[in-house]
């Protein structure tokens, strides 16, 4: 139930903002690291398999998703 006169954040966070902001930005940051898995611009060491680059980026991306379910319920 929304408050009149309030945000969304105010009333699900109303004393923990900074951790919403915080994930907002991990977030923004996962999402980047999503797209890399997805261009050839992917700028890691030669010696390093892009398998297992694309493994470690899509187990944080499931993460994100999940901590997003989270707080936002």
């Amino acid at each position: 139930a929304s408050v009149p006169g309030m945000s969304k954040i105010e009333t699900s966070f109303p004393k923990a903002k900074g951790v919403y902001y915080f994930f907002a930005a991990f977030d923004l940051v996962l999402r980047a690291a999503w797209v890399l898995t997805i261009s050839n611009l992917v700028f890691i060491d030669p010696g390093f398999p892009r398998l297992i680059f694309v493994m470690i980026i899509s187990y944080l991306e499931i993460f994100r998703r999940g901590l997003w379910n989270i707080l936002r319920i």
